[in-house]
């Protein structure tokens, strides 16, 4: 859809990006293919069995500052699915939907706050095409390890499995924006942790999925230090009965 369609629908504009951006984001994602062939991806062999082909139409859950690490994991442990990320409408949005689109993952342009019923609608069109679906819960502007209603809606309303992943790296950058994003080291480690969560698993009211869904999401994460200003809410966490990971060097 382009922006113009987009207007005259009623709907939010949809930026795009054209000329020079795309070639610079070409370049950027050859580095980025160069990069992760250095780095080592760790997982256990019950939870790399938790990748089952027969799932086609699942939905992936990441946080939004490891959101990087998401193509390559795709291709990595899920080669027979096609992937189709959320990304926000804005123009951060747009120079994210095309570098993904350039790894091979496919794009859904909106977010909790701006298009959320039409790409709802999107969404569940994707999975009931025997598509998977990739969820930033937290994105696009947190708090961070936040847990938005729209993914626990999507859950409860397709009813498809639910696939939270948290690659936690050993080492690397960590930026002082809002998440905390990461950028791996070259020739690091990666481990992935995963937890396949089946429809009937889910409490039916909506903020009690997302209460629930973010609690699992929590136990799986493990932080490197972090910027001041983007360290998770510790009040949140005890809210839930959980206590933050214990970050590690």
């Amino acid at each position: 859809m382009t922006e113009q369609a987009s207007r005259a629908d009623g709907l939010e504009p949809i930026n795009h990006v054209h000329g020079w951006r795309v070639a610079f984001l070409w370049l950027i994602s050859i580095v980025y293919r160069l990069l992760f062939l250095t780095i080592r991806l760790r997982i256990s062999d019950e939870e790399l069995a938790l990748f089952r082909p027969d799932d086609v139409a699942c939905i992936f859950v990441q946080w939004h500052n490891r959101v990087i690490i998401s193509p390559a994991l795709v291709h990595k442990f899920s080669p027979h699915r096609k992937v189709h990320a959320m990304v926000s409408v804005s123009r951060d949005g747009a120079l994210i939907a095309r570098f993904v689109e350039m790894l091979g993952l496919g794009v859904c342009r909106g977010s909790s706050s701006r298009r959320s019923s039409a790409v709802m609608r999107d969404l569940l069109n994707l999975l009931k095409a025997d598509n998977g679906v990739a969820i930033t819960p937290d994105g696009p502007r947190g708090p961070i390890y936040s847990f938005h209603d729209g993914a626990s809606s999507l859950a409860l309303l397709s009813r498809a499995p639910v696939m939270l992943i948290c690659p936690n790296p050993s080492a690397g950058k960590r930026f002082n924006s809002w998440d905390g994003f990461y950028l791996p080291s070259p020739f690091s480690a990666i481990t992935l942790r995963v937890r396949r969560i089946l429809p009937g698993e889910l409490p039916r009211e909506r903020e009690e999925c997302s209460a629930f869904l973010r609690g699992a999401m929590l136990e799986m994460t493990v932080d490197l230090p972090a910027p001041p200003r983007c360290r998770r809410d510790e009040s949140a966490a005890r809210a839930h009965e959980l206590r933050p990971p214990v970050s590690s060097a």
